[in-house]
């Protein structure tokens, strides 16, 4: 193979692992082609992933990530000794990663938990907990959070189907936040 055409292949590796335009399917699957374990039922939305040690990311089953950032390298260090930082991250089973996170290298997060939004993740994360903030604590558990919100009155249903909302839900969901926005607030009827 002619030098150009390696460089040529080096660069629609490069470029495919950002395509914004490919189907969910086709991001995860060329995220798995590039060495990340990824589990079943794997949600992921716009999200980016460590280019450089992609491999280093293991994702279980039933996750989601939503505009989330994943490391496996840290390069602090290398303008003041020349030493990179690399290590793992495992991502259990039924992890919900909320939007703008930063998992940073050598995090284990197990099963059943949740990131909030903007949330910095410089440790390990135990099971069933629901971790905030910068750096990530741990706030609650996730039953806790869940007893809360269900007690709030404002959960609405919601069924998946190939990942993406079913139609006829967006319509049981507009009824309800308009009767919402008609209560001023006050119910979700």
């Amino acid at each position: 193979m002619s030098i150009k055409k390696k460089i040529a292949n080096k660069i629609n590796k490069f470029l495919g692992y950002y395509a914004k335009d490919a189907s969910m399917s086709e991001r995860i699957d060329r995220y798995r082609q590039l060495g990340m374990v990824i589990g079943e039922s794997v949600v992921i939305y716009d999200s980016t992933f460590d280019a450089v040690y992609p491999w280093l990311i293991k994702i279980g089953n039933r996750c989601t990530i939503t505009r989330a950032e994943i490391l496996a390298h840290d390069d602090s260090l290398v303008l003041h000794n020349g030493k990179r930082f690399v290590a793992p991250v495992v991502i259990k089973d039924n992890v919900f990663i909320g939007r703008g996170a930063i998992i940073l290298p050598g995090v284990t997060i197990e099963s059943n938990t949740i990131i909030a939004a903007g949330a910095i993740v410089t440790k390990d994360v135990p099971e069933g907990m629901v971790v905030a903030g910068n750096p990530a604590r741990v706030i609650a558990s996730v039953e806790e959070v869940a007893a809360r919100k269900e007690a709030s009155g404002q959960l609405i249903p919601h069924h998946f189907k190939s990942n993406l909302i079913e139609n006829d839900e967006d319509a049981e969901v507009a009824k309800k936040v308009m009767s919402w926005s008609a209560s001023g607030g006050k119910s979700w009827a």
